[in-house]
């Protein structure tokens, strides 16, 4: 085979497994991802033969399509060692370039920044995800690409959590927050919402008090009191599961009086389906506080 008609089956591969992950890249934010977990996993050599093509030939718009897929694959899969070794380098090369780049490799940049920033963090190099996630932040102002403004916020106060800055890490979800809701985008909210009681639920095991109506009406009120988007379908359902399963745990690190509810909903919520997870929810000790929001998010 000569170089040209190789180089051509290679390009052609590459297209394909580009295109296998943009198709899979939606079902991980669905609440059974399981299937496009198995369809990666079983191509995951060929997928990574066709990043390492794309990225050697700088075939950036194959590497956009793959990036959100792979990265969802990867963080899904615990495999943050080999998400950081693929991601970084691309990254600083756009980086390095990033005056020069047009508006696809910018955005690239910024995706591939977010992936990183997820690795680093669960890694426990929490210095270079300080400083990969004020990139993000500070790449994403400068081209007005609001949703990664937000999603670096996110990762930027994620990480000041983790080096026990609460009162910071706060603060940037907060405005994560706002733009997302100013965005409208639902799986956005999500993820900012769940870090943001991460945050409270550190703030009442830190300080060994009682603390529920504070922080849970200030953290419920960024929700409750929002016009969500109907035509959700699936991931409405989710989303609002996992904001009760959110509350309810604030509610137990707070001692306010559920410290034996939902046990089973801890240890089996991310196996659960819609259905298993609602059922365990009724058969909780009643609560008047939780029945509330549950009342509530039922107009999400």
């Amino acid at each position: 085979m000569t170089h040209e008609a190789r180089n051509l089956a290679e390009e052609r591969l590459a297209t394909l497994y580009s295109h296998l992950l943009a198709e899979q890249a939606a079902a991980f934010d669905r609440a059974t991802p399981q299937k496009a977990i198995d369809i990666v996993g079983r191509e995951l050599d060929n997928v990574h033969q066709a990043w390492q093509w794309a990225a050697m030939q700088e075939r950036y718009d194959l590497l956009l399509q793959s990036i959100d897929g792979l990265g969802e694959y990867y963080a899904a899969t615990g495999r943050n060692v080999e998400g950081e070794e693929r991601f970084a380098p691309v990254a600083q090369r756009l980086l390095n370039h990033h005056r020069a780049a047009d508006a696809a490799e910018q955005l690239l940049c910024q995706h591939l920044l977010n992936k990183l920033c997820h690795c680093l963090i669960w890694r426990s190099k929490l210095a270079e995800a300080l400083v990969t996630a004020q990139t993000l932040t500070e790449l994403a102002q400068t081209t007005a690409n609001h949703e990664f403004v937000a999603r670096g916020l996110v990762y930027w106060g994620k990480t000041l959590l983790e080096l026990g800055n609460n009162g910071d890490a706060e603060r940037r979800l907060q405005t994560a927050l706002t733009l997302a809701r100013q965005l409208a985008q639902p799986c956005l909210i999500g993820h900012v919402l769940i870090e943001s009681s991460h945050v409270f639920r550190r703030s009442a095991n830190q300080y060994k008090r009682a603390m529920p109506c504070d922080i849970c009406v200030r953290w419920s009120a960024c929700w409750t009191t929002w016009n969500w988007p109907k035509p959700m379908g699936e991931q409405r359902s989710r989303l609002r599961l996992t904001i009760i399963y959110q509350m309810t745990k604030i509610y137990q690190m707070t001692n306010a009086k559920v410290a034996t509810a939902h046990t089973q909903l801890q240890t089996n919520a991310s196996k659960m389906t819609d259905q298993q997870l609602l059922q365990t929810f009724w058969q909780a000790p009643p609560h008047r506080k939780l029945r509330e929001l549950w009342r509530q998010s039922r107009s999400i």
